[in-house]
């Protein structure tokens, strides 16, 4: 063990131990909490020392944890969420949210689908089933919505389930209109390992290779496009190129584990969704696509920084 890990790992110790009348789970987050922050500081540059010192003694932040929470603890059964329940509540409010999206999308503005016999049908959904058959598009959105109803401390096992189940009838339906899912069931399993991972504590090598892996996939269409403007299958044009220039700025804010690259990912997502409801042809798929995974690597990664940072920062 290095003089570094050792400073790092007596600091958490005495931190563990200072919160030793705190509920066990409780105590691993807030745990999880400050080391993220302390590898997220060593990673920038800073040194042990300076990063400690910036934190103060490790029973101030206990303290200061302990008298911001007391309250909350006596109370009946009522105390504020640690970071992984609220990083779990944002990517399931956000897979709800946009499991009803799709379901108004594919019942009322995809001007046509595939039917599971593989023929087309022309006209929306409404149009083709009628409005009550097409509800039954919005049973994702109703599977999502019960995990944000069960107590929290069973919320883990409902999330793994329902995101299951979620993946199941997209797949089920992936002849026809499951595929518009697939963003959906990203998010749900999102939201089930996230909050996880933050409980067991996010390793710099993981964060790098999230941030690696997530810049890699937003310059995919930007790649695409740049193998078009080379082989001369597609015209270069102004708007285009700004466009590329500003997803490579996007992905390497990204890269840099910038929240407000993080921030620009997930607003450029929900763009890519908004295109595809208005773009129409053999590109709505794909846009959708995007615009889905954009959208969940944005929201998976504030979920995961705005969780990894301690609870009271110095």
């Amino acid at each position: 063990m290095t003089h570094v890990q050792h400073g790092v790992e007596e600091y958490l110790e005495t931190l563990h131990r200072t919160l030793a009348g705190v509920r066990a789970d409780r105590r691993q987050a807030v745990v999880a909490d400050v080391k993220a922050h302390i590898d997220d500081a060593l990673e920038s540059g800073q040194t042990v020392l300076e990063v400690l010192a910036g934190l103060g003694p490790a029973q101030d932040v206990a303290r200061e944890y302990l008298g911001d929470h007391a309250a909350g603890d006596h109370a009946a059964g009522d105390h504020p969420p640690d970071a992984p329940t609220q990083a779990a509540r944002l990517l399931q409010r956000a897979a709800l949210v946009l499991a009803v999206v799709t379901a108004v999308f594919v019942t009322l503005l995809l001007p046509g689908y595939t039917t599971s016999d593989g023929g087309d049908a022309t006209g929306t959904l409404a149009e083709q089933l009628g409005l009550g058959l097409s509800l039954l598009t919005l049973v994702p959105a109703g599977l999502v919505a019960l995990v944000l109803l069960v107590p929290t401390p069973r919320r883990g096992a409902a999330g793994v389930a329902v995101a299951a189940l979620v993946t199941a009838l997209a797949l089920a339906t992936s002849a026809s209109l499951g595929l518009f899912y697939g963003p959906v069931v990203l998010l749900a399993w999102l939201a089930v390992l996230v909050p996880a991972l933050l409980r067991r504590g996010l390793s710099r090598t993981a964060r790098r290779v999230w941030r690696i892996v997530g810049a890699l996939v937003l310059l995919l269409p930007t790649a695409f496009t740049v193998s078009l403007l080379v082989s001369g299958s597609l015209e270069a044009a102004p708007a285009l190129l700004g466009v590329a220039v500003a997803v490579l700025a996007v992905a390497l804010a990204y890269a840099r584990g910038s929240r407000t690259g993080y921030l620009l990912t997930t607003v450029l997502g929900a763009a890519l969704l908004a295109l595809a409801a208005v773009a129409g042809g053999l590109l709505v798929l794909g846009l959708w696509w995007f615009g889905g995974l954009w959208l969940a690597l944005g929201l998976g990664a504030l979920a995961a920084h705005d969780g990894s940072r301690p609870l009271r920062p110095a």
